[in-house]
């Protein structure tokens, strides 16, 4: 039977979680230097709250793994469920989920949330919200023939900004984290806040991509977001353009920017919804760094 025993120390669990997540970050590929500088945020990330618990996972009064979890913005946000190899397949991380969304439930949570680090089967029927992926870059390959890429014009991008904005939006609304106003403002803020001087916005690429003297797809990117990485904000293509391969163009322009830029890895967020993206990502050879997944619930979203 499986058992929970809150810690009143919590040292040896976070320790042994910092370096799961360590583990995962050099997998993919990314850097000692970059994991330095994510490792702080990693600590405020479970730092924020109101209230945090961790659980030993007992079976007979052995330990067996770790429950995390925190009240956020009164929803449960799960940290961590880990067993122990040899424990595995026992109903242990399963019974962990039943302990974390009943802690929750407790104080008013009827959301539940969580980053894994990979794919699990106790959270399979969680939907799968955004994840994030990741590409350590070689030489980057060659351009379709026809095709070319080039700085954004002054006269496209506010189109391309009022468009993306909008997409942006839609896709918030989509992965079920916002009501349709809320997305938008949310939309409007971050736009305004990773572009203060547009165009101008430094260590910020803004291309379009053009084939038969036509723009038919956009790219952004913000260089330099943690040591050696560049990170994918947008990749759009024209609604008649689609299905042409150009969004894959636009990718391997950002690999180009990226190598140009001196950073050596490529990340960015796909929407779990949006299986085309995805799709692409992985043909690219994309991995997948981490997964956010959340119940539907009916308290208030950030």
């Amino acid at each position: 039977m499986t058992e929970f025993h809150i810690l009143a120390d919590d040292s040896v669990w976070r320790a042994g979680w910092e370096q799961r997540v360590e583990a995962r970050h050099l997998e993919v590929g990314l850097s000692e230097e970059s994991w330095d500088s994510r490792l702080p945020r990693l600590r405020a990330y479970r730092d924020r709250g109101e209230e945090h618990a961790v659980a030993a996972v007992q079976d007979g009064g052995t330990r067996v793994g770790y429950v995390a979890v925190a009240l956020d913005n009164a929803q449960t946000r799960i940290d961590d469920i880990w067993i122990e190899p040899d424990h595995r397949e026992h109903g242990h991380g399963r019974a962990a989920r039943d302990w974390a969304e009943a802690w929750g439930r407790e104080r008013g949570a009827h959301r539940v949330f969580l980053q894994a680090l990979e794919p699990t089967p106790v959270f399979d029927d969680y939907p799968l919200r955004a994840q994030t992926m990741v590409k350590v870059l070689g030489a980057a390959p060659d351009l379709p023939a026809g095709v070319l890429g080039r700085p954004m014009s002054a006269a496209e991008y506010p189109t391309w900004l009022e468009n993306d904005i909008i997409g942006y939006m839609a896709d918030i609304v989509d992965s079920g984290s916002m009501e349709p106003e809320a997305a938008r403002r949310k939309a409007d803020e971050d736009f305004a806040n990773l572009l203060p001087q547009g165009l101008d916005s430094p260590d910020n690429t803004l291309w379009t991509v053009e084939a038969g003297g036509e723009g038919v797809a956009f790219l952004w990117l913000k260089h330099h977001t943690s040591p050696g990485q560049s990170f994918v904000y947008s990749v759009s293509t024209s609604p008649a353009h689609r299905g042409k391969g150009y969004g894959r163009a636009a990718m391997i322009l950002g690999e180009r920017a990226t190598l140009d830029a001196g950073d050596q890895a490529l990340l960015l967020n796909v929407f779990g919804h949006n299986r085309v993206a995805i799709n692409l990502y992985d043909s690219l050879g994309y991995a997948v760094l981490d997964q956010s997944r959340s119940t539907d619930g009916t308290s208030s979203t950030s």
